[in-house]
């Protein structure tokens, strides 16, 4: 398994794995690939040559409680069905996030066609952050990307992380 950022020239592999998984119509694969593909913040997986496993990243700045916050947000998440539950698409994961935060990216986003497939990397839904035991978390210091914490005992560190983030 070979994973790594996507060229120019892996386009149309990336445009037939999309329709394939997502169904989505010729002028919308069309609009994203011309408005919203970024070689160099997607990744793939790729097995004897051919890409299994991909992802798509776009840099935004968002507006967070008034103060305009470096993010990207990932899409077309997707694996080919022969090659699903076999890790590729949580080295593909980790892989770009480690990338990300080398970057100095304080803030990663999607929004998953399905929550459940995410489980399995310890990803839950911001809704659900709150009813969580436990949860990943995005430290604002940077000394670590990410780790499992327990809300509870964290309590502390997750108020300053917000009030960094949501200060005017």
């Amino acid at each position: 398994m070979l994973i790594r950022t996507v060229k120019k020239t892996d386009e149309n592999n990336l445009r037939q794995i999309w329709k394939d998984t997502f169904g989505d119509s010729d002028s919308f694969i069309s609009w994203f690939f011309e408005k919203r593909f970024l070689p160099e913040y997607c990744v793939c997986a790729e097995e004897n040559g051919k890409i299994v496993s991909c992802l798509h990243g776009y840099p935004m700045i968002l507006n967070v409680g008034g103060k305009a916050v470096s993010a990207v947000t990932v899409s077309g998440v997707s694996t080919v069905p022969e090659y699903r539950h076999k890790g590729y698409m949580a080295e593909v994961f980790k892989f770009l996030m480690k990338k990300l935060h080398d970057q100095g990216m304080p803030l990663v986003f999607y929004t998953p066609v399905n929550a459940n497939v995410y489980h399995f990397l310890d990803h839950l839904p911001v809704t659900r952050v709150l009813h969580a035991e436990h949860c990943t978390v995005v430290h604002c210091d940077k000394e670590y990307f990410a780790e499992n914490i327990s809300i509870t005992e964290n309590i502390d560190e997750l108020w300053e992380c917000y009030e960094t983030f949501s200060q005017n």
